[in-house]
């Protein structure tokens, strides 16, 4: 696990993202504790992953660009 100090970045939440988060019944407040306090793992490049929860399970997929935080996609496993 990879620490990441989410206040360094300003976040965005695309809007594939709020609208898929919406179908999928995802409260964005559930989006922003995952991403505050959520598990980080890297991938590729710029690739960065957020998962909370044990039941449910919140998967916020996004990339780093500079000092922005894009969050691409969200969904529940």
């Amino acid at each position: 696990m990879i620490s990441l100090d989410s206040t360094r970045y300003d976040v965005v939440v695309t809007k594939h993202a709020f609208v898929q988060a919406m179908l999928r019944g995802i409260d964005p407040d559930l989006i922003e504790n995952t991403i505050r306090t959520g598990k980080m793992t890297r991938f590729g490049k710029h690739g960065v992953r957020f998962t909370s929860g044990r039941r449910r399970k919140v998967i916020c997929v996004g990339e780093i660009c500079g000092n922005t935080l894009k969050i691409l996609t969200v969904e529940r496993k």
